[in-house]
């Protein structure tokens, strides 16, 4: 697998929501639960398990566990926002593709790749843009 620095946005949007659909479900939250009489410090789900208990998704503070805090509020923030971000990249990009679609072929006949005017050209720069947003 590429490394995120190596992917293009389209693939970023891509992996996000794989990884999405494989972990445990969200949202994550860093902080202490009563896990089983014991308390228990870390990153959890609000998914609970079949006796009710919150997901622990790693214990933080532990002594066996190197995981700071800070980092794991880091984890708990991306693994919920980072989905959200991914489909609402996807659905512009949907938006901007049914736009451009519709303008360009439905509603202005003679408009097109081969037109100069204006409007024409504002549309193509915006998809130029999107192209390097997709790519980079």
């Amino acid at each position: 697998m590429k490394r995120p620095s190596e992917m293009t946005r389209a693939e970023l949007v891509a992996e996000v929501l794989r990884l999405d659909g494989e972990a445990t479900d969200g949202p994550w939250f860093v902080g202490s639960d009563n896990q089983y009489g014991i308390n228990v410090s870390g990153i959890f789900s609000e998914h609970r398990n079949t006796d009710s208990v919150r997901t622990l998704i790693v214990e933080t503070g532990g002594e066996f566990c190197d995981l700071e805090e800070k980092d794991a509020d880091a984890i708990a923030f991306y693994r919920t926002a980072a989905p959200r971000l991914a489909r609402d990249n996807a659905m512009l990009r949907a938006r901007a593709d049914w736009l451009l679609a519709r303008i360009v072929t439905e509603e202005w006949p003679g408009h097109g790749d081969d037109c100069h005017c204006r409007t024409c050209k504002a549309i193509a720069a915006m998809f130029d843009v999107l192209e390097d947003a997709n790519n980079d």
